[in-house]
């Protein structure tokens, strides 16, 4: 017997106890426990025989259960990221082979935690300009224009600008 199912065993005689509701959520720390120790999301429902829609409406009205999600995630993308090193270092593993493992794992850890991993540069420019002073000199040169063309005789027709929405 593997190590996690006398561990999973364990638990469950332990879990005796519990009511469906208490019972239900130590479930679902222990989902999220599996995640924050590597395993993937869909290898701890399976053992735990939770369905995925069960898990994620948990999810959507347990805040605290979600915040231990969100945590887990982060957890293991740090732990992916390790991984990477292992992986380049391993002379044993073909190179293709390799190369795939570490684009996987880099992709997994930039989604489970873009402001760590993620290759996308973020920038943020917080600068207020004040354009007062163009507009003025484009009055001055209007004002110029329309001196020059009322010298020459000619009728002009004056034009205002209005915002529309409409297209």
């Amino acid at each position: 017997m593997s190590n996690e199912s006398k561990q999973n065993d364990q638990d469950n005689q332990s879990n005796m106890h519990l009511n469906e509701d208490e019972l239900k959520k130590v479930t679902f720390l222990n989902i999220v426990a599996d995640l924050s120790n590597g395993h993937g999301l869909a290898y701890s429902l399976k053992v735990h025989g939770v369905k995925a829609t069960e898990f994620f409406k948990e999810l959507a009205i347990n805040p605290h259960l979600k915040a231990e999600y969100d945590l887990s995630r982060l957890i293991k993308a740090d732990l992916m990221a390790d991984e990477l090193l292992t992986i380049a270092d391993d002379d044993t593993l073909e190179v293709g082979r390799a190369y795939n493992m570490i684009q996987a794992r880099k992709w997994v850890a930039s989604k489970y935690n873009p402001k760590n991993y993620s290759e996308r540069l973020e920038v943020n420019v917080n600068k207020k300009v004040d354009i007062s002073v163009a507009l003025d000199d484009a009055k001055k040169r209007l004002e110029s224009i329309e001196a020059s063309y009322s010298k020459q005789d000619t009728d002009i027709i004056p034009v205002t600008y209005t915002e529309t929405t409409e297209r």
